[in-house]
């Protein structure tokens, strides 16, 4: 099981059905996100008291008005997702102007749009609400832990197990929670491999960095116990290249942290990293997969939004 960082912070939730949540609010950042094949949570940096000032726009920043909205095309406001705004602690003496907005981003095939909302604490008190640990952790990987499976407690969520492959949801050790994943080929000279991310690849931008975290464990494991791989794809998902990240040969081994950063080539557009093990003999676990982006994306422009006006009574006509 992953356990995310529980930084301290102001969570957030849509507090209107059927109602615009931020007709109280004064100003908004536009955002794009690259959707990955499975839900994800995401980071972006942000610097509210730059945004103001470049605005010239003078006041005293509301942390707790921070909310997160996504554009949908069929829907005529936008819709509040579950965040959390942690503000940068060298930030406290300036209000909490500098911190990190997280929440999750849907699966989907291309881009999605939002927007981060904020305020002034002059502009009225915003209310603080919450949702839990809805988003806890940044993580471009989904349910890494494989706590969450099936029925049958078989396949975990939003991975793949293919029988040829030689990959089980295991409770026999663990490096946290309650299950991990198991790899044993089914013979000599065969592979058992698995699969990083869980379901399809990573979508990725030439140039960008990525930190691949993992935990192992061997057990009696002969020949080739563990390797790890990252093969890249082009936009066409013809593949490039590939390059070996790591090969341990040891017979066994407690749990031990796999951590290694990427850069992607030039002309990648995907890339999925394989976990493999040619020993017949002996079982590899893995538990605990995370992929997160070494550079977070960042506000850069500020909007205006008008705040809808209360109704005004009708005066009384005497009678």
């Amino acid at each position: 099981m992953l356990i995310g960082g529980q930084l301290p912070g102001v969570r957030c939730q849509s507090e209107t059905a059927g109602k615009d949540p931020f007709r109280d609010w004064h100003y908004c950042s536009p955002l794009s996100l690259t959707c990955q094949a499975s839900d994800i949570t995401v980071e972006v940096a942000t610097d509210f008291g730059k945004l103001l000032r470049d605005s010239g726009i003078s006041g005293t920043f509301d942390p707790k008005s921070v909310r997160v909205a996504e554009l949908k095309s069929n829907e005529g406001s936008p819709v509040e997702i579950p965040s959390i705004y942690v503000p940068t602690p060298s930030s406290s003496q300036e209000g909490g102007q500098r911190g990190r907005v997280r929440f999750r981003v849907r699966h989907g095939t291309s881009s999605r749009s939002y927007r981060i909302y904020f305020d002034l604490v002059e502009n009225g008190e915003k209310p603080v609400v919450n949702y839990g640990d809805a988003c806890s952790e940044l993580t471009f990987v989904d349910n890494g832990g494989f706590e969450r499976a099936d029925k049958e407690g078989k396949t975990p969520e939003s991975w793949e197990l293919p029988k040829r492959a030689g990959g089980f949801l295991d409770t026999s050790q663990v490096h946290t929670g309650s299950r991990s994943i198991r790899l044993h080929a089914a013979d000599k000279g065969q592979v058992a491999s698995f699969g990083i991310p869980g379901m399809g690849a990573l979508r990725v931008e030439p140039g960008e960095r990525y930190s691949v975290r993992f935990w192992t464990r061997g057990q009696d494991l002969t020949d080739r116990g563990l390797i790890v791989s990252v093969y890249w794809y082009d936009v066409s998902k013809r593949y490039l290249s590939h390059e070996k990240l790591k090969e341990v040969s040891g017979p066994s081994w407690e749990w031990r942290l796999f951590d290694q950063n990427l850069t992607v080539p030039p002309e990648a557009q995907e890339a999925r990293i394989f976990v493999s093990s040619y020993a017949a003999h002996g079982y590899l676990w893995i538990d605990d997969v995370s992929i997160a982006p070494l550079a977070l994306p960042e506000l850069k422009a500020l909007r205006t939004v008008a705040p809808e006006e209360p109704a005004r009574a009708e005066p009384e006509v005497p009678k």
